[in-house]
């Protein structure tokens, strides 16, 4: 194996056979920062007004009203949509405690299937776990259906269960209302209604919000359940955050009740201002050069300032006094302050141990969202297994490596560059990501490229071995980190094998995003997979009405199997 970049330190995921003696690195000024606790905690609303009475109007109109109604939050990352989102909640169970909440986020395009968000929320609805049996998942669908659309209709129900389970990914074996020769279009106008069925079930009995975050990632399919749910005849407040265009997005969308625009404006001067009394609650004051200093380099974006202030502490620029702390201008003056994001990303890490410092690292290769048990494959894969081969008692010692990745994970997150998710997708791991995506950003950008193909190859080992019980999953969710491994034609046998998976699924969208992948790494001398890719392409092309393009692939499948003389 190789040696670790570490060797010799206490790392996360590379550390000897010997005692793994933790190190921390304390901040030369033990000034708390009001980041590190709990997010409730802080005001959301910081320089928002006009965003907040857009959702205030559009909540209040939909349970009052008695009507559907549309909330657009627009902003860039950082800006502040999830709090916002957050604070929506808040609203709506302000205005009825009986309030039926439903939260759901796009990872990334394509990552969470064809109906995302719907499908974890729906999931989430149901009581649905990783480690949930596939019958009990059944069962537990067709009873929150039967109370949603209070009917004794056993055969409405099953088939609205059944439906829904399409939307959320939940297979049902033989089902009677998933017909294998179905249209996929037929298909997805039976799903969207029951759709509408449920939702509408749910608002008869009390009033709804959904609250749908990243949407910019959104596919046309969720988009049609967004404008589903519009359609229903309740008491149904819909909130959509995202980045741009988001908003022009929405603009084919209707609600009887309303939409609302609220762009997230970057904070002015003022409001960085009271946010730095926030982050600091013992600051003495907020002096005027600092504070311009701040809303110039942060931009106004609430993540960039809240990052920089972390740095700024750090370093020291505050200092305590007999009534509270207070900024050292002179510093500022000097040039201490750091001038872009990249180097206040820079000074945090450089104040972390390097078992931190190395769970940073493998982190950032790993995604914006990872387990932990990933980054200790990489960590293993990067040290000499321990023991002796001629005494097998001695090849798994013990697990102190494990141990220390835990202490460091938990460390991180109570320093702010990790948030623990509450439900990992693969049973027996512990989900986390990245609270500031600048953080990974740079990280992942100075990793030497070797080391980083390497542990790009570790991670889509792992997860072929690691989440086996999600067997449907895997090829999607490998074949990125095979590419960038530098494993092309590997990478390429992936996202052809996801083509079909999702081709079974009648996710037609997401078939052809992964077959044009495909397409692009399989080596040509792979004729059969070639001709098979191909033929999967066009298929979908057809489908989905790009016939010229179908067409192209169709002759080009022909010309590879005649070069080679199949029948």
């Amino acid at each position: 194996g190789r040696a670790s970049p570490e060797a010799g330190t206490p790392d996360s995921t590379a550390v000897d056979s010997a005692p793994v003696q933790e190190e921390r690195t304390e901040p030369s000024a033990p000034i708390t920062v009001a980041e590190k606790i709990p997010d409730d905690v802080e005001p959301a609303l910081v320089g928002q007004s006009d965003v907040t009475q857009a959702i205030q109007a559009g909540i209040a109109g939909a349970f009052e009203g008695g009507q559907p109604t549309l909330v657009v939050i627009e902003g860039e990352r950082g800006s502040g949509k999830t709090r916002l989102l957050f604070h929506a909640s808040e609203i709506g169970a302000r205005m009825r405690d009986d309030v039926r909440l439903f939260y759901g986020a796009c990872r990334a395009q394509g990552a969470d299937g064809y109906y995302a968000p719907f499908g974890r929320m729906l999931l989430e609805r149901f009581g649905v776990t990783p480690s949930s049996s596939p019958s009990s998942v059944r069962g537990a669908m067709a009873t929150h259906v039967g109370e949603a659309l209070h009917s004794a209709d056993a055969i409405a129900v099953a088939e609205t269960a059944h439906l829904l389970g399409h939307i959320a990914g939940v297979p049902f074996p033989d089902s009677p209302f998933l017909r294998k020769d179905e249209e996929p279009s037929e298909l997805h106008e039976r799903a969207v209604a029951a759709f509408v069925r449920f939702i509408a079930g749910e608002a008869r009995q009390r009033p709804i919000l959904l609250l749908l975050d990243n949407m910019h990632a959104c596919e046309d399919d969720g988009w049609e359940l967004v404008r589903a749910a519009l359609s229903v005849d309740g008491p149904v407040a819909v909130v959509v955050a995202g980045a741009a265009p988001v908003a022009a997005r929405t603009e084919r969308l209707d609600a009887p009740g309303g939409v609302m625009v609220g762009p997230i404006s970057p904070f002015a001067e003022a409001d960085v201002a009271a946010f730095l009394q926030i982050l600091l609650p013992n600051l003495l004051e907020a002096p005027e050069p600092l504070v311009a200093a701040l809303t110039h380099r942060s931009k106004g974006n609430p993540s960039a300032l809240r990052e920089l202030v972390f740095a700024l502490v750090e370093i020291g620029l505050f200092a305590e006094t007999a009534d509270g702390i207070a900024a050292d201008l002179g510093q500022l003056e000097s040039g201490n302050l750091p001038v872009t994001m990249e180097d206040a990303v820079r000074a945090r890490l450089a104040r972390l141990d390097a078992i931190e410092a190395a769970t940073v690292s493998r982190a950032a290769v790993a995604g914006e969202v990872f387990m932990d048990r990933c980054l200790l494959a990489m960590m293993r894969a990067e040290r000499k297994a321990p023991g002796d081969s001629a005494d097998p008692a001695t090849m798994w010692p013990d697990d102190e490596d494990d141990a220390a990745l835990t202490s460091a994970l938990e460390r991180l997150e109570s320093k702010g560059f990790f948030e623990r998710l509450e439900q990992a997708d693969v049973p027996g791991t512990v989900e986390y990501r990245f609270l500031h995506s600048d953080t990974r950003d740079v990280v992942y950008r100075e990793l030497d490229e070797e080391l980083r193909h390497e542990r790009h190859r570790t991670v889509a080992h792992w997860m072929s071995v690691a989440i086996e019980t999600q067997r449907h999953g895997i090829a999607a969710l490998a074949a990125p980190h095979l590419e960038k491994a530098g494993m092309a034609a590997r990478a390429g046998r992936a996202y052809l094998e996801a083509a079909h998976a999702e081709h079974q699924r009648i996710h037609t969208q997401a078939a052809l995003r992964y077959a044009e992948k495909a397409l692009e790494l399989i080596d040509r001398g792979d004729v059969s997979r070639r001709i098979d890719a191909l033929h999967l392409s066009g298929s979908l092309l057809t489908t989905v009405g790009r016939y010229d393009e179908s067409r192209a692939a169709f002759i080009e499948m022909l010309e590879v199997a005649w070069r080679i003389g199949a029948r």
